[in-house]
C-alpha cells in the first residue's frame, strides 16, 4: 500500500514555483556578475547593430544571404570608419586642450586688466561696476583678477568634463575590440534574438509587433533626432570657430555638442562668448559673422533635422533627453549618453503603450449582425 504524499497539490505547485523563481533570480544575478565587465561594449555594440542593421540586410541580400560574410564586411567597415576619424579627433582634442590651458594661464598673468576694463567701456553694466567699486572699495584689478580666475576655473572644469566624455566614449583598445566582436554576432544573429524576445512577450502577434515597432521608433528618435543632431551642431560650431580664429575649435566644438542637449542656452553658451571675445579684440566682422552663423544656422538646424530624422511616433522631449544624458552618465558612465535617454524614453513609451492596450481592451465589441 502506497503512503500518501504529505504535501498537497497546491503546496507542491507553490513549492515548485518558488524553487523556479529562486533559481531564476540566482542565475540572473550570477549572469549579471559575469557580463558586468562587458556591459559598456555590449551597449555600444547593440546601438551600432541597430543603426547598421538596414545596411546589413541590404548587403546580405546582394551577396546571396551569406550572413557571416555580410556581418564580417559591416564589422570591418565599422572598424575602418571609427578608428580613423576618432583617432584624428582624439589627437586634436588632446593637443588643443593643452594649448588652451597654457593660453588661459598666460592671459591671466600677462593681461590682468583686460576683461573688466573692456566691460566698463563697452557694455551697459558699467554703472554696476562703478557701484561695486564705490560701495565695497574694490578696484578694477581685483574684479578683473576674480573674473579671470572664475572664467579659467569654469573653462577648466568644462574642458575636463568634455574630455572625459569624449575620450571615454572611445574606450580602451580591449573594450573596442570586444565591442566589434559582439557587433559581428549581433548583426548576424540579431533577427533570431529578436524572434526569441518577441516569443516571451505575453501579447498577441499583432500587439507584439506594434510594441517592438514603438521601441524601434524611440531608439531611432534618441540616436538620430538627438545625438546625431547634437554632433552636427557641435561640428558646425567648431568649424565656425576655426574660421574666425578662435583657439581650440575642436575642444569648443565638443562642448557645443554637449551644450546642445540643454533645454536652455544650447550651443549659444559656446559661440556667444566667442562673439564677445571677438568684439573685445575689435574683430567686428568676424563677431557679426559668427553671431549670424550661430543664430541662423547652428541654433535653428535642429528644427529641420529632427523632423527629417525622427518619425512623429518616436518623438522624444528635450527635457527627457537632458535628464537622461546627465543621469545616464552618472549611472552608467559614458555609454549613458545614449543609454540614459533611451531607458527613460522606453519607459514612457511602454507606459503609453500599456494605456493604449487597456483603452483598446475596454472598448465594447461591435454588435454581431
Amino acid at each position: 500500500m502506497k503512503q500518501a504524499n504529505p504535501i498537497s497539490r497546491p503546496g507542491r505547485l507553490f513549492y515548485s514555483r518558488t524553487v523556479a523563481l529562486l533559481t531564476i533570480l540566482v542565475l540572473s544575478y550570477l549572469s549579471y556578475l559575469i557580463t558586468a565587465p562587458f556591459l559598456s561594449p555590449l551597449a555600444w555594440a547593440v546601438i551600432l547593430a541597430f543603426l547598421l542593421h538596414p545596411l546589413y540586410v541590404r548587403l546580405a541580400a546582394i551577396i546571396g544571404a551569406r550572413r557571416n560574410l555580410a556581418a564580417l564586411a559591416i564589422t570591418l567597415l565599422t572598424t575602418i570608419f571609427l578608428i580613423g576619424p576618432l583617432s584624428i579627433l582624439l589627437a586634436s582634442f588632446a593637443s588643443q586642450t593643452a594649448e588652451l590651458m597654457a593660453a588661459l594661464q598666460k592671459s591671466n598673468t600677462e593681461n590682468p586688466e583686460s576683461l573688466i576694463f573692456w566691460l566698463h567701456s563697452t557694455s551697459p553694466i558699467a554703472p554696476l561696476i562703478d557701484w561695486l567699486q564705490a560701495s565695497f572699495n574694490i578696484s578694477f584689478q581685483e574684479m578683473d583678477r576674480w573674473a579671470a580666475e572664475g572664467i579659467q576655473k569654469g573653462l577648466e572644469g568644462l574642458i575636463s568634463f568634455s574630455g572625459k566624455v569624449f575620450i571615454g566614449a572611445l574606450g580602451t583598445i580591449t573594450s573596442f575590440s570586444i565591442m566589434l566582436f559582439m557587433l559581428f554576432f549581433i548583426l548576424r544573429d540579431g533577427s533570431v534574438m529578436l524572434g526569441y524576445s518577441k516569443a516571451l512577450v505575453p501579447l498577441s502577434d499583432e500587439r507584439t509587433d506594434q510594441l517592438f515597432n514603438r521601441i524601434a521608433d524611440v531608439i531611432h528618435a534618441v540616436v538620430f533626432g538627438t545625438i546625431v543632431t547634437a554632433l552636427i551642431q557641435g561640428a558646425l560650431t567648431g568649424l565656425a570657430l576655426a574660421v574666425v580664429g578662435i583657439p581650440a575649435p575642436v575642444v569648443f566644438g565638443v562642448l557645443a555638442a554637449i551644450f546642445s542637449l540643454l533645454p536652455i542656452g544650447g550651443t549659444a553658451i559656446v559661440w556667444l562668448p566667442a562673439c564677445l571675445y571677438l568684439l573685445a579684440s575689435n574683430q567686428w566682422g568676424a563677431a557679426i559673422g559668427l553671431g549670424l552663423w550661430g543664430m541662423l544656422l547652428v541654433g535653428t538646424i535642429d528644427n529641420f533635422l529632427r523632423p527629417l530624422l525622427v518619425s512623429s511616433r518616436g518623438h522624444v522631449g528635450t527635457l527627457m533627453v537632458f535628464i537622461g544624458v546627465l543621469g545616464g552618465v552618472t549611472a552608467f558612465g559614458v555609454v549613458g549618453l545614449l543609454l540614459g535617454p533611451v531607458i527613460l524614453a522606453l519607459s514612457i513609451a511602454l507606459l503609453r503603450f500599456t494605456r493604449e492596450q487597456r483603452e483598446a481592451e475596454s472598448q465594447p465589441l461591435p454588435p454581431s449582425s
